[in-house]
C-alpha cells in the first residue's frame, strides 16, 4: 500500500537539546515527577524512561496546563523506545487500574514496537506512533491510536521527524485525547451507570487518528473541443498535508452457546462496529472548504474552472483472511443518496448457567431475555426443600430458640427470593439468551452507500459511499447556461455539504462467525479509503449565452489499513464469572492460605491480588467453590469456622447476599475475627459487610491490531 518511508534523522541542535532538557528531567524521581499546576490540587505526571523530544514538550506543555480547566488526567509518560523493568510493569499496571491514562511514545521507533509493549501491558496490542491508554471502571483497556503520515501515500512511518509542525500536531492530537477522555470521567462520576449481569463477551473501545498526510489531486483541466479533455501539469496537495482521519471504532467479541430453548446458535462472533450519531469520531476531513479558482481564462465566455479537494468516495473493507470463518453480518445494505440509515447489528447469543451475581445493594437494572429449563420446573421442589431443611435446624445452645426463629424466617424468605426461577437476581441454573446489539444511525448526505459485501475464499464486509460521478456530476454545476454577463463559478458549492470535504464517518457493522471449536487464531485485514479530487470545469460561448460545457476529476486514492489477529482459544467465557470478596473499606480479600489446597484448607484474610487463591465462583445450587480446584466449597462448620472443603452439596454450604452480607445455609453471617480468619455470626448486625468485585476478563493476546 503505498512506498514505505524512511526513518528522518533528528537535526544535531535539537538532538543536543534533547539530551540537555532530558538529563534534567532525570534529576527528579523516576516515577515521580510531581508538577502541581494549583496549589490545592496534587496531581502527578509519572515519567518512565528518558523523554524524546515530543515527551519533553507533552510534559512541559501538561505541567502549565490550570487543573480548573478539567483537560488533563493523571497521567504516566513511557517512552516505549527504552528498557521497561519488571518493577516498572507492576507500577503501571497498578496506575491503569486507578484510572491513570498511559501514554506510549513510539516516536523513536517503529508502530510495532509500541504494539509489542502494548500486548505486555494490556493484552491487546496496538501499532501507533502514540498510543493513549486507559482502563473502564470493569477494568477493559481503551485505545487512542495517533499516527503521523509523512510520505505521500497513507502507509505507516518507520519514525516521525521532530519538526516544529510535527510536533505541535502530536502534542495537540494528545492534549485533544486526553481532554475527550476527562470529560467523559467527569460524566460518568455525575451518574450512576445501570448495573449489567454477566455476559460471555467483551467490548474494546479503539479510536484511530491518522495526522498530517496529503490529498494530491489534478492540477489543471483542459479541453480541446466538446468530447475531448485532459488534465496536465501534474498534481497538487489543495490539503496542505493537514488532512486527517479519526474513527472511533468498537470491537466485540462473543461466545455463545447453541442452547435447545431458545434461538440462539453456537459460535465465537467478532463485530466491528462505527456508529456516527455516537462516538462514531471526526471521520474523515480534507478541508475547512473548498475552493474555486481559474486555471485558464480568456474572457468569461471562455474559461476553465478548478475546485476542490473534495472527495469522490469512501470505503471500508473488512475482509477474512481464514476461509473458515463466515460474514455473519454486514449492515447498511444499499443505501440511496439523501437518506437515513437507522439499522441494528444483532447477534442472538445463548449460554449456561449463572447469570448475574446479585448486587450488593437493591438496586438491579438487568434487560437479558432468559428461558429456564429444569430449574423453572424444579422451583418448587427447591423451595420446600429449603423450608423443610430450614424449619428442621438445631438450636444453638448459645441463642435463644426466638432469636434463630427470626433468623430461619428471614433466612427463609432469603431462599425463595434467591430460588425463585422468575427474577432475574435469583442465579437459576438455566439456559439464557439475550440479543447483543449495535445500533448504526447517520444520513448519507450526497453519497450512495453500496453495499459490496461477499462470501469467497476469505469472506469481506464492504461499502462504498460514492457521489456516483458519473451520474450526478451535471446536477452540480451552478447552470447549465447563463447569460453572457454571467460570472459565476462553473460548480455550485449549495451541491456539497460538508460531508464532502470537511466531516463524514463511514457507518458500518460487520460481524464475522466462527465455529464454537474454532482454536486457530485468525487474521482480518481492515482497510479505510478515500479518493479525494478536484473538480475541472470549461465555460464555453455559445452564441447568446455561456455554456456551461466540459467537466471531468481527477485525484488519487489512499488507504489505511490494520490487520487484526484474534486468537479464539481466548474467547472461551464461560459463566459463572470468577469474583473476589472483598472487606468493605480495607484492601483485604477472601483468600486460601498458601500450601494448604487438599481435602480441607484455610480460609484467611490477605491483600487483594486478584490471584487465582482469591478468585471464587458462585454456582447455581448457591455454593462458593474456589477457582483453583471446582471440587472445593466454601463450608460453615459447625463451631461457626470458615474453611474450604469438598464440595457436598449440605446447606452449611449454601450462602446468599444480603445486601452486604454473606449468609451461610445455617443463618451465620460471614465475619472476621482479629487474627484475620473468618467465622460465622448469628447476630447479623455484628457481622462483617463484603463488596464482590467480577475478576476482568483474560485479554492477554486476545487481539492484536497491526499497522499494513
Amino acid at each position: 500500500m503505498g512506498t514505505q518511508c524512511k526513518a528522518l534523522h533528528k537535526p544535531p541542535i535539537i538532538f543536543f537539546a534533547k539530551k540537555l532538557f532530558t538529563s534534567l528531567l532525570l534529576t527528579l524521581p523516576t516515577l515521580g515527577l510531581s508538577l502541581n499546576a494549583e496549589s490545592d490540587v496534587n496531581e502527578s505526571i509519572h515519567i518512565i524512561g528518558s523523554p524524546t523530544i515530543y515527551g519533553i514538550k507533552l510534559i512541559e506543555k501538561l505541567s502549565k496546563t490550570p487543573l480548573s480547566q478539567r483537560t488533563t488526567l493523571p497521567v504516566t509518560y513511557i517512552n516505549a523506545a527504552d528498557h521497561i523493568h519488571t518493577n516498572d510493569f507492576n507500577t503501571i499496571q497498578d496506575l491503569l487500574s486507578n484510572n491513570t491514562v498511559i501514554i506510549l511514545d513510539g516516536t523513536e521507533i517503529t508502530p510495532d514496537a509500541v504494539q509489542t509493549l502494548s500486548a505486555k501491558l494490556t493484552g491487546i496490542g496496538l501499532a501507533a506512533n502514540i498510543l493513549l491508554i486507559r482502563k473502564s471502571a470493569d477494568q477493559i483497556p481503551e485505545y487512542k491510536q495517533i499516527m503521523l503520515t509523512e510520505n505521500q501515500g497513507l502507509t505507516e512511518p518507520i519514525a516521525v521527524s521532530y519538526q516544529e509542525q510535527n510536533l505541535s500536531i502530536m502534542l495537540h492530537e494528545t492534549t485533544k485525547g486526553l481532554a475527550s477522555w476527562q470529560s467523559s470521567l467527569y460524566r460518568s462520576s455525575h451518574s450512576k451507570p445501570p448495573i449489567q449481569g454477566w455476559r460471555p463477551e467483551v467490548s474494546i473501545p479503539v479510536e484511530l487518528r491518522h495526522i498530517g498526510f496529503s490529498c494530491l489531486v489534478g492540477n489543471q483541466f483542459v479541453t480541446h473541443d466538446y468530447h475531448n479533455s485532459e488534465w496536465t501539469g501534474g498534481q497538487l496537495d489543495p490539503c496542505n498535508r493537514q488532512a486527517s482521519f479519526s474513527l472511533f471504532y468498537t470491537v466485540d467479541l462473543i461466545h455463545s452457546t447453541a442452547t435447545h430453548a431458545t434461538d440462539s446458535s453456537g459460535g465465537k462472533y467478532l463485530r466491528i462496529t462505527v456508529n456516527p450519531e455516537f462516538n462514531g469520531g471526526g471521520g474523515w476531513h480534507l478541508v475547512n472548504q473548498p475552493r474555486h479558482k481559474h486555471t485558464w481564462f480568456e474572457s468569461w465566455t471562455n474559461r476553465t474552472t478548478w475546485y476542490g479537494p473534495i472527495a469522490s468516495s469512501y470505503a471500508v473493507s473488512i475482509q477474512s483472511l481464514d476461509p473458515d470463518i463466515r460474514l455473519y453480518n454486514a449492515i447498511p445494505g444499499n443505501t440511496p443518496r439523501h437518506s437515513k440509515v437507522s439499522t441494528i447489528n444483532k447477534i442472538a447469543v445463548g449460554f449456561k448457567g449463572v447469570s448475574h451475581l446479585p448486587e450488593t445493594s437493591n438496586d438491579f437494572d438487568d434487560n437479558a431475555e432468559s428461558e429456564y429449563d429444569t430449574a423453572t420446573e424444579n422451583s418448587d421442589l427447591l423451595y420446600n426443600s429449603a423450608l423443610d431443611t430450614l424449619d428442621s435446624s438445631d438450636s444453638d445452645s448459645d441463642h435463644s430458640n426466638n432469636t434463630q426463629s427470626a433468623q430461619r424466617r428471614s433466612l427463609n424468605r432469603k431462599h425463595l427470593r434467591f430460588i425463585d426461577t422468575t427474577i432475574p437476581e435469583t442465579m437459576p441454573a438455566g439456559i439464557f439468551s439475550y440479543s447483543s446489539t449495535r445500533a448504526v444511525n447517520y444520513q448519507t448526505e450526497e453519497y450512495a452507500v453500496i453495499n459490496q459485501s461477499k462470501t469467497s475464499n476469505g469472506d469481506k464486509a464492504a461499502w462504498i459511499w460514492d457521489r456516483q460521478f458519473d451520474q450526478y456530476a451535471k446536477e452540480w454545476r451552478t447552470h447549465s447556461t447563463c447569460p453572457l454577463w454571467c460570472t459565476d463559478w462553473f460548480f455550485d458549492d449549495a451541491a456539497f455539504s460538508p460531508a464532502a470535504y470537511a466531516h463524514f464517518t463511514p457507518g458500518f457493522s460487520a460481524t464475522f462467525r466462527a465455529e464454537e471449536n474454532q482454536q486457530t487464531p485468525s487474521q482480518f485485514e481492515f482497510i479505510h479509503t478515500i479518493t479525494p479530487v478536484a473538480l475541472g470545469g470549461r465555460v464555453k460561448y455559445d452564441f447568446f449565452y455561456q455554456r456551461y460545457a466540459n467537466w471531468s476529476q481527477n485525484g488519487s486514492t489512499y488507504t489505511f489499513g490494520q490487520r487484526l489477529t484474534i486468537d479464539w482459544r481466548k474467547l472461551n467465557f464461560q459463566a459463572p464469572l470468577p469474583f473476589t470478596v472483598q472487606l468493605a473499606q480495607k484492601d483485604l480479600c477472601l483468600n486460601i492460605q498458601e500450601g494448604t489446597l487438599n481435602s480441607t484448607a484455610s480460609v484467611n484474610l490477605y491483600k487483594c491480588n486478584t490471584l487465582q487463591n482469591q478468585q471464587w465462583l458462585f454456582t447455581a445450587n448457591q455454593q462458593i467453590k474456589s477457582v483453583l480446584n471446582h471440587n472445593m466449597c466454601l463450608s460453615l462448620e459447625d463451631n461457626l469456622a470458615i474453611l474450604l472443603k469438598s464440595c457436598n452439596g449440605t446447606r452449611n454450604q449454601h450462602w446468599a447476599w444480603d445486601r452486604s452480607q454473606l449468609i451461610n445455609g445455617n443463618g451465620a453471617a460471614v465475619t472476621t475475627t482479629d487474627n484475620h480468619r473468618l467465622k460465622g455470626h448469628w447476630d447479623h448486625a455484628l457481622a462483617a459487610h463484603w463488596h464482590y468485585r467480577n475478576v476482568p476478563k483474560d485479554l492477554k493476546n486476545l487481539l492484536t491490531v497491526e499497522a499494513l
